[in-house]
């Protein structure tokens, strides 16, 4: 399967306040207009609209990582951010360990798509740039910008990986990466904040992305609100080829009005948004990537691809 990996340019639907930099991505940005199928030209935010999101495991390598531990502090770093009862983010469930697992999207049989998370231990399979740790991949319609599907793949080939409590200093860890990850698996680009999980850049053995910041736990409420439901149906939009309208319905309230958009557990002052970030970090690459042969994706779904962390020293 061929994806058409597009570059994207986040819009500033939600404004942090002065003490927060959380970034969401979007659908149209700088003029960008939806296409003609669409009936409304508008970004939109890219985020789930469903209250459950099943996910499953590839077994991990064990000449790598204790298949165990590995596992359960992936489940935790999927469970940290449902922890924040502040934002109504959807379920993140669990549905076990499944061998033989890609990043795909299957348009003609949607529903035997799966959230995957994979392991790629050698460097002819790690299709990105190198020095990337780990890399998710979303699929959502460019009109509603529901995200339909997301993969990550996890770089064995070039990093070492712990899931130790402590890791050794030469060590990546685990929970640390995909914690992060999973920010991007929900709708959150990178953050200006040093001491927030989505910020761009990590150290070996470092674990504080492990626990949310103010400044993601803001971004999370700015995607989900914090009292409407996860689920937003709404009759009056139809985009060309997207899922079935009862899967693929439009996010209202798009001025952000009851969202919880600028909420965070330590409230600042109003500000505009930093952007000094540098921009090898948060460029969104332009590619196209073969997974499975004879698999396309729909005229109104398009494929966005977002670098993980790069390990400090390489920035």
């Amino acid at each position: 399967m061929k994806f058409a990996i597009i570059a994207l340019v986040w819009s500033f639907l939600c404004v942090p306040t002065s003490a927060l930099a959380y970034k969401v991505y979007t659908t149209l940005t700088n003029g960008q207009r939806a296409p003609s199928s669409c009936t409304l030209d508008q970004p939109r935010k890219l985020r789930w609209n469903t209250g459950e999101i099943p996910y499953v495991i590839e077994p991990v390598p064990t000449q790598v990582l204790s298949n165990g531990v590995a596992t359960d502090a992936i489940i935790d770093s999927f469970q940290e951010w449902e922890a924040y009862s502040e934002c109504n983010v959807p379920t993140l469930k669990f549905n076990g360990v499944k061998q033989n697992l890609a990043v795909e999207y299957n348009e003609i049989d949607p529903e035997s798509n799966e959230n995957t998370l994979i392991w790629v231990t050698s460097i002819n399979e790690w299709g990105h740039s190198p020095g990337i740790l780990a890399l998710t991949t979303l699929t959502y319609s460019r009109c509603t910008g529901i995200i339909v599907d997301a993969d990550i793949e996890v770089n064995l080939a070039q990093f070492d990986f712990s899931a130790a409590q402590t890791p050794p200093p030469h060590m990546t860890d685990i929970q640390n990466t995909i914690t992060h990850e999973v920010g991007h698996f929900l709708g959150l680009d990178h953050s200006g904040v040093a001491s927030a999980t989505m910020f761009a850049n990590a150290p070996d053995a470092e674990t504080q992305k492990r626990d949310l910041e103010d400044d993601d736990i803001a971004g999370l409420c700015c995607l989900y609100g914090t009292g409407s439901p996860s689920v937003v149906k709404s009759p009056e939009m139809v985009c060309e080829g997207a899922p079935p309208q009862s899967e693929d319905p439009v996010m209202n309230n798009d001025d952000d009005s009851g969202t919880g958009c600028h909420t965070s557990r330590n409230p600042a002052p109003f500000s505009w948004p930093a952007v000094g970030v540098t921009v090898g970090l948060v460029m969104l690459w332009v590619a196209q990537q073969t997974r499975k042969a004879h698999r396309s994706a729909p005229k109104c779904l398009l494929f966005l691809s977002k670098p993980h962390i790069q390990p400090r020293d390489n920035v």
